[in-house]
């Protein structure tokens, strides 16, 4: 039942996305007045005056971009490397629709970003990075200090593919004896194989399309003390809601190393099931830094993001350390022309109720995008 509902319900969230011009028109956004920001640099900078003849399309300002990359390299008679043909597929989209009048902001994005590749050990494609985020945040400007104000926000992170484990020799799985082992406390003697799962197949499916499927909504305080071309810094903190959802899946832990090879393969891959639905409720802070140090042309940006639980449904994890939920985002982008742009994206994930490994992601990624909108 689970594995139907779960992509119908992403499905039905990205299609609400473009739609927010036409909520925005029914709830009467059209009908607010001009904003007018007297002597304030700031605020001139933040809320773009429109024209005396603007409607509510001048509001908004939406964007739309495809990007792809690719990589081809070959190798023959090379010392130290395979002989064959490496292959390095990758595809971005990004859409962003941005509100703005006098103290309302409300920002919408979406980015999805899918990385394939081959190699000569591996004679098919696996997916290495495959990261779908949605976010919706509405923010609410005092008058004075204009630099402090209210803000909601609501997110999902999610991969829309299956995840899967891929080995060119039959594969080796076992699961823990004891599921709250660490993984770095786990060996030979506390895990049990599961020859059953594999049956001498090179492939287990880990996880299903939009698993596990992370959901956030947060309420609270949003503060830009410091304001530049070269350094924007946001804060935000407030009381947050987590609903983490799964179908039945599995996370790697460990590989081992065997002590008898079988069929050809010495190692041996643990794995845990991911366990049941997670609902959590506590204390959300972020702190953001963004900016342009060469304009048009050189950006960056960096998110710290915290999420302390203080009430959830699984007893397992008693320590603050054990619930603390961390997501680190930064990246650095260089436009080279219009269409080419080079970008690093770091993202660091520690998400305890799935599991309490960080989670690391880094890419450098030659891009050729189209702006569609």
């Amino acid at each position: 039942m689970l594995r139907h509902w779960f992509p119908l319900h992403c499905i039905l969230a990205l299609s609400c996305f473009p739609a927010h011009v036409a909520w925005a028109q029914v709830f009467g956004f059209a009908s607010l007045s001009k904003p007018t920001f007297a002597g304030d640099e700031l605020a001139k900078k933040v809320f773009e005056e429109p024209v005396a003849t603007a409607t509510t399309a001048s509001k908004w300002n939406v964007g739309f971009n495809v990007g792809a990359s690719f990589s081809l390299n070959t190798n023959s008679n090379v010392v130290g490397t395979d002989d064959g043909t490496t292959v390095l597929l990758g595809a971005l989209v990004s859409g962003s629709a941005t509100f703005k009048d006098k103290q309302h902001v409300w920002d919408n994005t979406l980015s999805l970003q899918e990385t394939f590749s081959r190699s000569p050990g591996l004679d098919q494609f696996i997916k290495s990075v495959d990261q779908l985020d949605i976010q919706s945040t509405y923010t609410y400007r005092l008058i004075t200090p204009d630099w402090l104000g209210f803000f909601g926000r609501a997110t999902l992170n999610t991969q829309i593919l299956v995840g899967e484990v891929v080995d060119d020799q039959p594969l080796r799985l076992a699961r823990p004896i004891d599921n709250s082992t660490n993984p770095g406390d786990l060996t030979l003697d506390n895990v049990e194989e599961r020859p059953e799962l594999t049956n001498g197949a090179t492939t287990f499916q880990l996880t299903g399309s939009f698993e596990p499927l992370n959901l956030r909504q947060t309420l609270g305080l949003y503060a830009e003390p410091y304001t530049s071309d070269q350094l924007q810094v946001g804060i935000r903190v407030g009381i947050g809601a987590q609903e983490i959802f799964f179908q039945g899946g599995d996370v790697v832990l460990d590989t081992l190393e065997a002590n008898e090879s079988i069929d050809g393969q010495t190692e041996i891959v643990v794995i845990r099931e991911l366990g049941d639905t997670v609902f959590e409720l506590g204390v959300e802070a972020e702190l953001d830094a963004r900016g342009e140090l060469v304009p048009k042309k050189l950006s960056y940006y960096a998110t710290l993001n915290t999420f302390y639980p203080a009430l959830t449904a699984s007893d397992d994890r008693p320590s603050f350390s054990d619930r603390l939920n961390v997501r680190l985002k930064a990246g650095v982008s260089l436009n080279l022309i219009k269409s080419v742009s080079v970008d690093y994206v770091l993202t660091v994930l520690r998400v305890p109720a799935i599991t309490t490994e960080l989670q690391v992601q880094n890419g450098l990624l030659v891009s050729v995008g189209f702006d569609l909108i």
